[in-house]
């Protein structure tokens, strides 16, 4: 390519580039913008979107859980139920005008396509709409699968949509949920069928999804996902149109149905590119999608693409005729520097090119020309340099040859000249070992094969050891040859070998030591160890030989210093350190150190010999070790009675420290010196003294009573040391016995004080229980007397103007009614409550076989109502207050059967014997207690069931809790849920007994 067309193109590059880069970056920049602010548009319409969805189905689930509580239906459902069969039946036609007032009033407020009643076998008895009523009368619900009763009659239930042949094929929806009389039993479903075009109304006005965009709704179905509204591009496609999931299309709805939230940039149903915002409503199984065409979403982006390749057009036209300008101007001087380049390169290093422009190319003339110059000048220069390096070589007092690929001889400097003659044309093996071929194996030619230094050691012809060192070398012609320097090393050997020898006598004197033994570099580095160092760090020789010493010591600057004390003193004698070994345990040494020279005097290092004190300092750090384990003052004492050592119990009572108190005298540190004195002579003349008492004297004045027992103890040969001396304070024993007098003295005192106090204590409580007992005859007499009065004029009210009056009245008295029955039982149980107080006596010996029969009696009808079965086993004479265990009896036995549940009930009552008390157990099968209850449930009005549930007051069980504690026992229950529960209760056993 010619150098014009290279700056042109150069020059229309540099042009277009920026521009495209640029342009490039604003294009890519504003289209990110377009399409952050359309994810976000559509980001913010999803969730708009769901919540009115969601909003709408709340409500009727709302209006399905009031038209639930409707006495209307509770009362005519039943019958509608009992009369299907019959619908021309007067009651039947009744009960249906009753429930049009109410259903068609609120099918129509709702905007219901209707609102069905279905009885306990999922038959529809009751439809609001006339139109429906022919069609729906006692068929099942029309959703697919009836799941509006199944599901219906657990909860409130959201049916999958489906097209109501009943209603032109509609798109409706179910919501559904149970029916239960006043008495809390299931008599049906209520069922709004909901039609689906407001809701279809509410999703197709979404604002912000241009002409190609819409939202809409599908639900899994299999491995399929349906689509459950109309859409814009397919307006029959509800419930019509299908897509596999995991297909390519309809990416968007596909992350929707399976519970995602996001946004993107998918296919949609048609296979167009579509940028989407998803969504999941979770009680409807439903995914909500929001979406928009790419093409319609960036339109701008693609006219703002357009106007940038038509400027990018008019730019590069422009830049062609600027480039083609500016390569004519600048080539013709480019040639006169490309011929001069060719003549320098030639070798004519005379040749100037003399363009005298001022302008770059005018400058890079003079350049080259200067260069040519300096050229010529270097040329010169080099061949002075040359000559300089042949005398060089010559004067070396190493031999310096040069060996060709073939065995000759290039150059040789005097020293190989003068040990091996000349060449005179001849190859190196001809003329140095008289050969007619080369040496097998040659050492000096391996370069050749390798292309890389070589080092080796060769004896010549002349006897002499040579150092050999051989490079690859590129003569100026580009040959390949070998540069071989030889150094006579004879001598060297020599003395080597005799070095050896010294060194090998120097390492056995080393290894018989078995202390660690090192030698040191006046730099501080290990040059030799014995294997008794090995040993103690634990790493080979070889590791250890050149690094630093002080490395191998717990306290490596105190070991460093230790060597530098040698180079400074000559020597150190018993010089303290730790060696870590490798695994991780140490060993304490004494080091010995001094240092070493050669034959001139020179210092060339440290000779340090260490001595393994270790089991020495665990010795004495045991002997401590047993001196701190005393919480009492230890000391000993040397034979002139100085203080040699302390605990730290002594340095507490004294409030000195160790260094204070070592090497001063015992003596000293108690109030009666003397007495302290003669006490350790008479140790040093008897052997021992035993409690023998003194005063210690503390710092800041405080006094210590102890008492000192001490005994002599000696070295390994017999001789006394000293003395061991421990002490044990008696000052708490003084203090204790001074107060132990003072409360004798004020026994008698207090015992009085005590007994006025108890005996106002009992008047207190008598009159609290004449409270209580008031408390008792109020509730029983003055609470209950109106509530009975309201009670009887409610009943009487029912029974005169019961359905005389419109159904809200019906209802109202219903709830009196029911709500003062509910008082009168919560006042008789609260004042049972009130009169179990604490028994006066023990009662009398009963026998619960009898109690128990006479609670089944009284039981009988509920027992058989329920169809229980209640058995017990034998059961013991126990002593206590009959009426009372038959209440107790009696409340278990009712529990049992009213949380019975569904299962045939069982009841089973035993008692056995333990150590002292008989263990009683009520054992059924009912619906048992979650764990975190079966405490809660023996306090009073803790229920935990709603009333129309399981009936009830909630005072039972707190009843039975306290009729026994107050027999002396205890009560408790254990339970599985669903598996029923055992109640348990113990009683004293006085009678000693079985009955």
């Amino acid at each position: 390519m010619s150098i014009r067309l290279r700056l042109f193109i150069i020059f229309l590059a540099v042009t277009l580039i920026p521009l495209l880069f640029v342009s490039s970056l604003n294009f890519h920049n504003y289209k990110n913008s377009l399409e952050k602010n359309r994810f976000s548009q559509l980001q913010d319409l999803v969730p708009l979107e769901k919540e009115r969805i969601v909003s709408y189905f709340d409500r009727l689930k709302a209006e399905v859980e009031v038209a639930q509580a409707f006495y209307v239906i509770k009362k005519n459902l039943p019958i509608l139920s009992q009369f299907a069969r019959d619908p021309a039946n007067l009651e039947f036609i009744a009960a249906k005008e009753a429930l049009d007032v109410r259903m068609e009033g609120m099918q129509s407020s709702l905007g219901l396509l209707d609102v069905m009643l279905m009885n306990t076998e999922g038959k529809i008895v009751y439809s609001s709409n006339p139109k429906h009523y022919p069609v729906h009368f006692l068929n099942p619900s029309p959703d697919p699968g009836q799941m509006a009763f199944e599901k219906g009659k657990e909860r409130i239930y959201f049916s999958d949509i489906f097209l109501d042949k009943a209603d032109y094929s509609k798109p409706t929806m179910i919501v559904s949920g149970p029916l239960f009389d006043s008495a809390n039993n299931f008599i049906g479903v209520i069922a709004f069928g909901v039609d689906m075009s407001p809701v279809y109304s509410m999703i197709q006005d979404a604002i912000g999804v241009g002409n190609s965009g819409e939202v809409l709704i599908g639900r899994k179905l299999g491995n399929d996902i349906v689509y459950l509204n109309p859409l814009k591009h397919n307006p029959q496609a509800a419930f019509k149109l299908k897509i596999a999931m995991g297909g390519s299309l309809g990416g968007p709805i596909q992350e929707a149905v399976q519970g995602k939230s996001g946004f993107g940039s998918l296919l949609d149903y048609r296979g167009n590119k579509v940028i989407a915002a998803w969504d999941f409503i979770p009680f409807l199984g439903w995914g909500i999608v929001a979406k928009i065409d790419t093409q319609e979403a960036l339109a701008e982006v693609i006219n703002l693409r357009n106007l940038v390749i038509l400027i990018l057009a008019i730019v590069f036209f422009l830049s062609l005729i600027m480039s083609f300008s500016i390569t004519q101007s600048i080539t013709d001087p480019i040639k006169k520097l490309s011929k001069g380049a060719e003549e320098i390169g030639a070798g004519n290093l005379n040749y100037r090119i003399g363009i005298e422009q001022e302008d770059e190319i005018g400058k890079l003339s003079k350049a080259f020309d200067k260069m040519a110059q300096d050229l010529n000048n270097f040329s010169l220069a080099k061949e002075t340099e040359r000559n300089r390096l042949y005398e060089v070589l010559e004067t070396l007092p190493v031999y310096v040859v040069l060996l060709s690929e073939d065995y000759h001889v290039p150059f040789a400097n005097k020293f190989f000249r003068e040990r091996f003659g000349e060449s005179e044309g001849r190859r190196c093996y001809e003329y140095l070992f008289k050969r007619a071929e080369p040496c097998e194996n040659c050492e000096s030619y391996k370069v050749m094969k390798t292309n890389s230094q070589h080092h080796w050691e060769w004896t010549g012809p002349d006897s002499r050891n040579y150092d050999i060192y051989d490079y690859p070398f590129i003569d100026s012609d580009g040959s390949r040859m070998i540069l071989e320097m030889g150094i006579d090393v004879t001598e060297q050997k020599k003395a080597e070998s005799r070095l050896a020898q010294v060194s090998q006598y120097s390492r056995s004197l080393i290894e018989t030591s078995l202390d660690p033994l090192v030698t040191i570099s006046s730099e501080g580095r290990i040059t030799d160890v014995n294997e008794a160092t090995i040993k103690a760090t634990g790493i080979p020789r070889e590791q250890l030989i050149g690094t630093e010493f002080s490395n191998y010591f717990t306290e490596p600057q105190k070991a460093e210093a230790g060597y530098r004390e040698v180079f400074s003193k000559g020597f150190v004698v018993d010089y303290p350190l730790t060696i870590h070994h490798k695994d991780g345990h140490l060993i304490d040494v004494l080091y010995n150190a001094s240092i070493y020279k050669d034959s001139l005097g020179n210092v060339m290092g440290v000779f340090a010999a260490a001595r393994d004190v270790t089991l020495l300092k665990q010795a004495s750090r045991y002997a401590r070790s047993l001196l701190e384990a005393s919480l009492d003052p230890l000391v000993t004492i040397s034979v002139d009675g100085k203080i040699t050592d302390v605990n730290e119990a002594t340095m507490k009572a004294t409030g000195r420290s160790r260094t204070q108190l070592i090497g001063t005298e015992f003596s000293s540190y108690f109030t009666e010196p003397q007495k302290a004195e003669a006490g350790y002579r008479e140790v040093f003349s008897k052997g021992f003294v035993t409690d023998y008492p003194l005063t210690i004297r503390h710092l800041d004045g405080r006094l210590t009573d102890v008492l000192y027992n001490a005994s002599i103890y000696k070295d390994a040969r017999g001789n006394v040391l000293g003395v061991f001396a421990a002490a044990r304070d008696i000052t708490v024993l003084k203090q204790a016995e001074a107060e132990l007098k003072l409360h004798r003295d004020n026994l008698e005192a207090l015992v009085k004080e005590r007994t006025n106090d108890l005996e106002s204590v009992n008047k207190r409580l008598a009159r609290s229980n004449e409270n209580l007992e008031q408390f008792a005859y109020v509730a029983s007499h003055d609470l209950q007397e109106p509530l009975r009065t309201m009670a009887s004029y409610s009943q009487l009210l029912e029974r005169r103007y019961k359905d005389k009056l419109d159904k809200d009245a019906n209802e109202f008295i219903d709830f009196i009614v029911d709500a003062a029955g509910r008082m009168q039982r919560l006042i008789t149980d609260l004042l049972a409550y009130s009169r179990l107080r604490h028994m006066e006596s023990s009662g009398d010996f009963v026998d619960c076989n009898k109690v128990l029969s006479r609670v089944l009696m009284a039981t009988k009808q509920a027992i058989a109502e329920s169809n229980a079965s209640v058995t017990f086993d034998n059961l013991p004479v126990i002593k206590g207050h009959e009426i009372n265990l038959v209440q107790l009896f009696q409340n278990l036995i009712g529990n049992a059967i009213k949380f019975c549940g569904k299962n045939e009930c069982r009841v089973h009552i035993s008692a056995k014997k333990n150590a002292g008390e008989w263990l009683f157990s009520v054992e059924d099968n009912g619906i048992g207690i979650e764990p975190q209850y079966q405490e809660k449930i023996f306090m009073i009005f803790q229920r935990l069931h709603k009333k129309d549930e399981y009936a009830g007051t909630g005072i039972g069980l707190a009843i039975c809790k306290k009729i026994v504690e107050n027999h002396g026992g205890k009560i408790w229950v254990e339970s599985e849920l669903g598996k029923g529960s055992t109640f348990y209760f113990t009683i004293p056993d006085e009678r000693g007994l079985n009955g």
